[in-house]
């Protein structure tokens, strides 16, 4: 007998059949592919914004692919993160790799770099195409008021680098 919210109940005894066990076994092994799932999906994510130390201080984010709701949210976390563990002072984020941009990609983008100026961090937007350029007009005024620059040279040109020639 077993007592539930003051009730008592009678376990009777149960034999599992072969039915019952094959449906546990297919039961297990689909959480264990979702899980493997869940866990491919995160590298994915973490893979595809790999923040690129240049030197102490500045890093490059190059960000490729589709920015959907929860991949954003995933970069923008890494980023702090990684932002804080680099101790960054400039961070150049370049957008050539991003396949469609559109008023929620444009959001993230204006929260990413409010976030890190609050940090303390300069974000540089690079890698506008055209066609990006065309779809954010509607947010130019926000947008200006964020450093961007045509290419990653000018990007890291505009932190202090400057190209220096091999003379050998």
């Amino acid at each position: 007998m077993v007592k539930v919210h003051n009730r008592d109940y009678v376990l009777l005894p149960f034999s599992f059949t072969e039915d019952h066990i094959q449906l546990f076994t297919t039961m297990a092994s689909l959480m264990t592919y979702v899980l493997g799932l869940t866990r491919a999906k995160k590298e994915i994510n973490q893979l595809s914004a790999p923040m690129i130390s240049i030197t102490k201080g500045v890093a490059i984010l190059p960000i490729i692919g589709e920015i959907t709701e929860s991949r954003a949210e995933a970069i923008i976390q890494l980023t702090l993160e990684k932002t804080q563990t680099l101790s960054l002072e400039s961070l150049v984020i370049d957008l050539s790799g991003i396949t469609q941009i559109n008023e929620y990609v444009t959001h993230y983008l204006l929260t990413i770099t409010k976030t890190l100026s609050l940090l303390g961090v300069l974000p540089i937007l690079t890698g506008f195409r055209p066609d990006m350029a065309r779809r954010s007009v509607n947010s130019a005024e926000e947008l200006s008021k964020i450093t961007i620059k045509g290419n990653l040279e000018d990007a890291l040109t505009h932190i202090g680098f400057s190209l220096i020639p091999n003379q050998t």
